[in-house]
């Protein structure tokens, strides 16, 4: 949204009017046809103009978050309800044919008073350059954010970025009067181009997109197809199936004979489904082979079954089909069903076919209390159980033999159990697991407030009778039973915050909400280094920054001690969470958390690992470990991803 309050301004609009005219020139020269909109925004109104498109538009569609809205062109708006970030497209055809969709982010912000943050830009190689004169009122102060990270308090400035991306972009002001709104928007640094260009086309075929690279230009001898920063595929025109509609960023990278390297990026819209048809299918693994059985899809007559493995056809059979695969490991198995009405519909799902280990099995039951999923891994046989690992949806969870978690919605879950034996043996069980939408007239809901990294809650304003149970998940654990807890987090973020009540009459429901811990801005930051001798643990947090007038120690949210170096006994081994919050003479506030491993006494062994990185390559050599190591596990923040001695993990 560009505003002019000098006397030049109708001078500096005609020059706009030319510098677009001039621009659509050369799109028109570059391709037949090119969709692009420039948009502002007033109150809850979106304005938006397609004249800076190309070519013989004789077709207009636009649309808000895959809605339809308007077919007028090239200007039209919209005005919405709440403010919040909105998916504009828009689509074009020409008189001969071509067709082109564009789309963009737009903001629609909070109103905040009688000011409006605003800015321009322009970006020249890797520099970019600000202008937040369009902002309204009288600014006093600017305040000017890249990708968080606070770097100038003037008007106009510029910053210079080491490599190409998006990168956005906030300014925040304050005017005179007191009025204070923040503006962001994302700029993108394209890579420098040499004597080459990558480009594709691509259709999509229910849940199947099809690709093709070749007109790219320059002698291509290189080819790589990334969906979602996932590489997938090295062809000129690969395919794709994912598992379900949305919009998927897909990015093809080429390289020259002569060493020119150029990426090309475009959203590409896998739409839902149209009619009354569902495709869905069962599977049991035997050894290396896995059978699949679709006759639980819905919809009517089904005419016409297509079975795919990791995107390979392998059967058109029916209904009920077979595959023996070589070697162990995950395989993404979709099934594509078309009714006689005409139905089309995909379902893919991911098979794990294990390593055959010996004579044990896994097995668990389970039961739903609301959102909740109680679990039990007891029935698995086949001797003395060393290791129990939970998955759901392919994320580990847990390491117990009777764990719970609590989700966010209805639906199904795959819930997998991975067990391994004092004999080595190892097994696993997959099931999903149905979670019913509660029924009954109460509601939960809460409210929430954060001072640092101290998230303060209050679930008074949930309704429907007597509640007598109140469970807090912090990203699914568990961390409180009152009614108004706060948790203390290591670092600023988003946390899923789940809050699960019962009243007295029985009925259950689960609320959760995103609440984000924004980086401390101050000058000052609270730090401590740890030591553990038995289960004691050091602390000494003389590595803060600032005058630290004020220390205050918390041991999974419990305060323990307002020293500088304190340290506490517990009672068992696991892991602690401590949490350090200093304030300064100045009265700047920062806290800083970090777990803590208190070891059970383990005998004469030691994990160690050597590593190195090669790219966005991680190689780990864990054969520096002590003693007669028999299993190997490695997670990356969290998450499994090897039990093997050496491993890489990419990026």
């Amino acid at each position: 949204m560009l505003k002019f309050e000098n006397t030049n301004s109708e001078m500096m609009k005609k020059l706009i009017s030319i510098l677009l005219i001039l621009f659509s020139f050369l799109r028109v020269q570059a391709s037949p046809c090119e969709a692009y909109f420039t948009f502002d925004v007033n109150d809850y109104t979106i304005s938006l103009n397609g004249s800076g498109t190309a070519g013989d538009v004789v077709s207009w569609h636009w649309f808000a978050n895959n809605d339809l809205f308007s077919d007028a062109g090239p200007e039209t708006n919209i005005t919405v309800n709440e403010p919040g970030e909105y998916q504009i497209c828009l689509v074009i055809e020409t008189s001969s044919g071509c067709v082109d969709t564009f789309c963009h982010g737009v903001v629609v912000p909070e109103p905040q008073g009688d000011c409006e943050a605003h800015f321009t830009w322009s970006v020249d190689g890797f520099t970019i350059f600000l202008n937040g004169n369009s902002s309204t009122g009288d600014v006093v102060s600017w305040h000017w954010y890249i990708n968080n990270d606070l770097f100038s308090d003037g008007s106009e400035p510029h910053i210079t970025v080491n490599e190409s991306g998006e990168y956005q972009i906030c300014l925040v002001i304050e005017t005179a009067a007191g009025c204070v709104d923040t503006f962001c928007h994302g700029v993108v640094v394209p890579e420098p181009q040499g004597d080459c260009e990558a480009h594709f086309t691509w259709s999509v075929d229910g849940f199947t997109i099809f690709l093709n690279g070749n007109s790219s230009t320059g002698d291509v001898v290189s080819w790589h197809w990334y969906i979602n920063n996932d590489l997938f595929s090295d062809d000129s025109e690969p395919h794709i199936t994912v598992n379900e509609s949305g919009e998927y960023q897909i990015c093809l990278v080429i390289e020259t004979a002569s060493g020119c390297v150029d990426t090309f990026c475009h959203g590409v819209v896998v739409e839902e489904p149209q009619g009354d048809c569902e495709a869905h299918f069962t599977w049991s693994v035997d050894g290396f082979t896995i059978f699949l059985n679709g006759n639980s899809s819905t919809g009517g007559d089904v005419v016409s079954w297509h079975w795919y493995i990791n995107n390979d056809l392998f059967s058109d059979d029916g209904p009920e089909a077979h595959i023996t695969v070589n070697e162990s490991g995950e395989y993404q198995i979709c099934l594509v069903i078309e009714t006689a009405a005409g139905c089309v519909d995909t379902f893919c799902h991911g098979v794990v076919v294990e390593e055959p280990q010996g004579d044990c099995e896994a097995h668990f039951t389970w039961s739903v209390d609301g959102f909740t999923i109680f679990l039990n891994g007891n029935s698995s046989t086949g001797g003395d159980v060393v290791s129990w690992h939970w998955y759901i949806n392919n994320d580990l969870f847990s390491d117990g033999s009777e764990p719970h978690i609590t989700v966010n919605e209805s639906g199904e879950y795959q819930i997998c159990l991975v067990i391994e034996t004092a004999a080595g043996c190892v097994d696993t069980f997959c099931h999903g697991v149905v979670v019913e939408e509660p029924q009954g007239d109460c509601e939960a809901h809460f409210t929430w407030s954060v001072d640092g990294f101290t998230i303060f809650l209050n679930g008074n304003s949930s309704t429907g009778g007597d509640v007598v149970s109140w469970h807090w998940y912090i990203n699914n654990d568990l961390f409180s039973d009152g009614s108004e807890p706060h948790i203390t987090v290591n670092e600023s973020g988003e946390y899923q915050i789940c809050l699960v009540i019962e009243t007295a009459s029985g009925c259950v429901d689960t609320f959760c909400h995103g609440v984000v811990v924004e980086e401390p801005q101050e000058d000052c930051e609270a730090h401590f280094t740890w030591s553990v001798d038995g289960f004691t643990i050091f602390l000494n947090g003389n590595t803060s920054t600032g005058d630290v007038v004020s220390w205050h120690w918390y041991i999974n949210n419990d305060l323990f001690s307002d020293g500088s170096e304190p340290h506490i006994t517990v009672n068992e081994y696991g892991e602690y969470q401590i949490c350090l919050v200093i304030e300064t003479a100045a009265g700047c506030v920062d806290t800083f958390c970090h777990g803590v491993v208190v070891e059970e006494p383990q005998g004469d062994c030691e994990a160690h690992f050597t590593w190195s990185v090669d790219g966005f390559t991680i190689f780990l050599n864990g054969n520096s470990s002590t003693g007669d190591v028999v299993s190997w596990h490695w997670y990356i923040n969290n998450d499994l991803f090897s039990d093997e001695a050496r491993t890489t993990y990419y990026r």
